[in-house]
């Protein structure tokens, strides 16, 4: 399932890379590093995850 489509936050920030001129790869990995670096704060403060309004 593509994370874009799912989570807006994910989706907000592959448009601004794209936006920014970054190749489709490029913004790709980038929105998968921050969906790790989102994990990795989930697991780590033992918090549920809320998409912010």
């Amino acid at each position: 399932m593509d994370s874009r489509r799912v989570n807006p936050v994910i989706g907000e920030y592959f448009d601004k890379k794209i936006s920014e001129g970054k190749h489709y790869n490029t913004a790709r990995c980038a929105a998968a590093k921050k969906l790790i670096r989102i994990i990795w704060s989930v697991e780590k403060n033992k918090r549920p995850f809320q998409i912010p309004e």
